[in-house]
């Protein structure tokens, strides 16, 4: 009889769902295909998500650190917030999960468990290295995948000794862009010879849209997360309160939730913008697009952002923030536009996309020819060959 071979995968995001789990979540089946049983662990799973309730029902164990404690545990933290419910309110469970519970959670599964490998997803470069740290500590084999980096964003300078290591002893790290890798080799002064290459995801691919008719204005999604420090959303909407894009006839509208959601309506109410809107984010995405003409994202921070690869598969012009990878995927003017995530140059990429707006749907045929080029058939699957190939353990006496 053979063992059952399992794989443990972590990822450090910490909202219900975000961007960089679709691509662990979509390599699952794959995993699967291959004889692996999974199990997720996050900080907090909200088993309601329709993405979660899709793991569940393929046979992923869910884990969250709730759910590992021990009950002793679970009612240590529960009776100082004399709450008269059964379970304490999540917002408020959340201030007692540091990363060092986190991480001993981690070490808990791993010895149930007993996994062939953990896979680290992480949202930014350095945010799930405690966990992989943890691998190291108890000797089991793993990849980290590192979804974004960010000039703003350090490690704590009493981590970094142990994230040094944590970073050299996977046997892969997965990074979305060139720019992602270089900034992480710089912050933590070290050379990564276990760096790779993971495309994200792109649902897309096959989907190229017919081009929407002009006649009645030009109309712009700006999709993503509402986060004004990394996606810039802010910066779009002073750009458009100017008298001379008020003028003209394009409508932008913002898709997404956040923390700042409430913000950036009242400033839009604010500047008086009728042109631009708000909407919900919506897993009919495709249905939008068909009355959209091109995609703009003035994002300060960026891995390399999923929304723009799928613009560009719709045939669909894109402008952008020079953040993250986008410029090792678009060429100015070219298959799409691209500014620096600063007023005066975002308007200057936004004027020149203006300017020629009568060509957005021959760039946008570009887009699509490049950034198909650019990616593998399936990113997921691409993703899986690279981390089931056979290449040496790293143990904590190697690092």
């Amino acid at each position: 009889m053979t063992e059952t071979k399992k794989i443990v995968l972590v990822s450090s995001c910490p909202e219900e769902w975000g961007g960089s789990e679709e691509l662990w979540f979509l390599s699952i089946p794959h995993f699967q295909a291959k004889g692996y049983e999974i199990t997720v662990f996050k900080e907090a799973i909200e088993r309601e998500h329709f993405r979660f309730e899709a793991l569940a029902a393929a046979g992923v164990r869910l884990k969250d650190v709730w759910t590992t404690l021990p009950w002793f545990i679970r009612l240590l933290l529960w009776l100082p917030c004399n709450i008269p419910l059964p379970i304490i309110p999540k917002w408020r469970r959340r201030a007692y999960f540091s990363m060092r519970l986190r991480a001993w959670c981690l070490k808990e599964i791993i010895k149930k468990e007993k996994p062939e490998l953990v896979i680290v997803c992480q949202s930014v470069n350095f945010d799930g290295l405690e966990y992989a740290y943890t691998c190291i500590l108890n000797e089991v084999p793993y990849h980290i995948i590192c979804q974004k980096a960010v000039e703003n964003y350090l490690p704590l300078p009493e981590s970094r000794t142990h994230d040094r290591k944590a970073l050299l002893g996977a046997q892969k790290i997965f990074f979305v862009s060139d720019h992602n890798r270089k900034l992480t080799e710089e912050q933590f002064q070290i050379q990564l010879p276990n760096a790779a290459f993971a495309f994200n995801p792109n649902k897309f691919r096959d989907s190229a849209l017919p081009y929407p008719s002009s006649e009645a204005g030009f109309k712009l999604l700006c999709i993503g997360r509402l986060f004004i420090y990394e996606k810039g959303q802010d910066m779009l909407i002073r750009i458009l309160s100017q008298a001379k894009w008020r003028e003209r006839n394009l409508e932008v509208t913002i898709i997404g939730k956040g923390s700042d959601k409430e913000y950036l309506e009242r400033l839009a109410q604010f500047h008086k913008l009728d042109k631009l809107h708000f909407q919900n984010y919506t897993k009919d995405l495709e249905s939008t697009w068909t009355a959209a003409h091109g995609l703009i994202l003035p994002s300060r921070f960026e891995g390399m952002p999923l929304v723009m690869i799928e613009a560009m598969s719709l045939a669909r012009l894109v402008i952008v923030g020079d953040a993250g990878g986008t410029a090792e995927v678009i060429q100015h003017g070219v298959n799409g536009f691209i500014g620096e995530a600063a007023i005066h140059s975002f308007e200057t990429a936004m004027e020149d996309a203006w300017q020629a707006r009568h060509q957005w749907e021959a760039i946008g045929q570009r887009a699509r020819q490049d950034i198909l080029a650019w990616s593998p058939k399936v990113a997921e699957v691409d993703l899986v060959d690279k981390i089931l190939m056979d290449i040496p353990i790293a143990t904590k006496d190697e690092v």
